[in-house]
């Protein structure tokens, strides 16, 4: 079996995989119940708002952290399955994945290179890459030669920020792991909004500087308390805009069925269409741009360029589209359990 289909056998393997852990003590209860998704009277792609009945379910308090995904890492391994760079926005995560594959290929890279297949080099040359530019060191040789003593206050401050630069296939394997998944839109949501339909996680009108968002970078996952939701979950409006499970549909709302709604119909485990020679999909300019081809973002990201921006970004209404494969700065995750 050549590497991309190991890679895609293992990552459906786990997506296909039972729970194996229950919910965090701090996850968040929402009771079974009636809930209003979308909003009438602003962008056609949220409209029109609609009640929907929804099932109890558990969502994470806060997002997944950097400190999260190692201890995930460190547990499950899948370091060289990753699709996105984790280790990019994470000195740690970035060691743990040369230690996994110092440990997988039998040596540093230095020693081991010219054996390597392409897709493994190129991974571990572009984390290499990643520790030069935060330490100004050299890990071809090895992480053991590693001075990582002037750097522990950096380790401690990213271990506290949200883990980012994951796909969303990256994203469902760690939910899936964790014994959940990632949440509906309608139940990220319900989480952010309330039964009421709130226009923001927090109670009452927006107000710069509550939240996340509007920063040149992301923030502690526990931090702007003010900006949490009643019951206390936290970065729903900025911080980084969160993976959900659903396919993203402009007009879907129009259809959305009454109880529990999962989003349009998708292909299997985030997976894009082949190219159609006759819509051009995917050989154009629009790539990425038909119904079914991209997932649904909530929540807004810690950058905005302005007030307005940010107002608009961190609604809990808010909708925004990105291809399933992509991995960016400004996107992470939560989880939800049953």
């Amino acid at each position: 079996m050549n590497r991309p289909s190991l890679v895609a056998a293992l990552l459906a393997l786990l997506l296909s995989s039972p729970a194996l852990a229950a919910a965090p003590e701090d996850a968040i209860s929402i009771p079974a119940g009636p809930a209003i998704v979308g909003r009438d009277g602003g962008p056609a792609e949220e409209a029109p708002a609609h009640p929907v009945r929804l099932r109890a379910y558990r969502i994470g308090r806060h997002e997944v952290s950097n400190a999260d995904f190692l201890s995930h890492l460190r547990e499950h391994g899948g370091f060289g399955t990753l699709e996105g760079q984790p280790y990019l926005g994470s000195l740690e995560l970035a060691l743990e994945g040369l230690a996994q594959l110092e440990r997988e290929q039998g040596g540093p890279l230095s020693k081991v290179e010219a054996s390597l297949e392409p897709q493994v080099r190129a991974r571990w040359q572009a984390t290499i890459a990643a520790v030069r530019a935060a330490t100004g060191e050299d890990a071809r040789a090895g992480i053991a030669g590693l001075s990582l003593e002037p750097h522990r206050e950096r380790l401690r401050r990213e271990a506290e920020l949200p883990v980012r630069w994951l796909t969303w296939r990256d994203a469902r394997v760690y939910c899936r792991a964790a014994g959940g998944d990632l949440p509906t839109e309608a139940q990220w949501e319900r989480a952010a909004r309330g039964k009421g339909g709130r226009a923001y996680p927090f109670e009452g009108a927006w107000e710069a500087g509550r939240c996340p968002i509007g920063l040149e970078a992301p923030a502690p996952v526990d931090a702007h308390s003010d900006c949490a939701t009643p019951e206390g979950a936290r970065g729903m409006a900025g911080n980084v805009w969160e993976w959900t499970l659903d396919w993203y549909d402009a007009g879907y709302f129009a259809r959305s069925p009454a109880a529990d709604p999962t989003g349009p119909e998708g292909l299997p485990e985030g997976r894009l269409p082949p190219p159609d020679p006759e819509a051009m999909l995917l050989r154009t300019p629009g790539q990425g741009r038909e119904t079914d081809t991209r997932k649904v973002l909530k929540g807004g990201g810690y950058a905005s360029p302005s007030d307005h921006r940010a107002r608009f970004d961190a609604r809990s209404t808010r909708r925004s589209p990105l291809a399933p494969g992509e991995a960016h700065p400004d996107v992470g995750l939560r989880c939800v359990w049953p």
